[in-house]
């Protein structure tokens, strides 16, 4: 109970302990908001008449992007994507890009959103296909520095003998999210 000039208030302890943890919860929600948010969609580019005796193989991958942090003390964010798809040197199947959060950075307070977006990259007369994914609508926003929107491609080859993808570029406004 607080006296202030000859009036009497009363303070509900439980109430102040309450606006105290909004408080602090509110807080504590703008602090940590952002994220990894990772989205792509699954692509197939299978030639005509494939022959159901194909042989696939699965293809697995890790991609990793890094991106500048501008606030002193914090360093470059790491960024890592498990590439997956089954190919039988023709043909492609089931491709897709996942994020793999627990081997990238945590963002406590900064958020970085990709997209993935794969489709037909070759022609359905060159014998060995290819699917790009198209790397848009993508933001990286370390908390109170401003957002750096970036783009890119990944290319993947059904061939056998190739790599796991021919391409993988990034590009941003700022230069702040480049491939590693």
């Amino acid at each position: 109970m607080l006296q202030s000039r000859n009036k009497t208030v009363q303070r509900d302890p439980v109430a102040i302990a309450s606006l105290g943890m909004a408080v602090f919860a509110s807080g504590q929600t703008v602090v940590s908001q952002g994220g990894f948010n990772c989205s792509s969609n699954t692509p197939s580019y299978q030639h005509p008449n494939t022959p159901t005796t194909a042989t696939w193989d699965n293809v697995i991958e890790t991609l990793h992007v890094k991106a500048f942090h501008p606030r002193a003390g914090i360093g470059d964010q790491d960024f890592y994507f498990r590439l997956s798809y089954e190919r039988n040197g023709n043909d492609i199947r089931n491709a897709t890009v996942n994020a793999l959060k627990d081997q990238s950075s945590t963002m406590v307070g900064s958020s970085f959103t990709i997209a993935w977006g794969g489709q037909e990259h070759s022609n359905q007369s060159d014998p060995v296909a290819q699917i790009v994914f198209n790397i848009s609508n993508s933001v990286w926003d370390p908390i109170g520095l401003g957002q750096a929107s970036f783009w890119g491609q990944l290319i993947i080859s059904a061939a056998k003998d190739a790599p796991s993808h021919s391409s993988f570029t990034i590009g941003s406004e700022q230069d702040w999210v480049w491939v590693a």
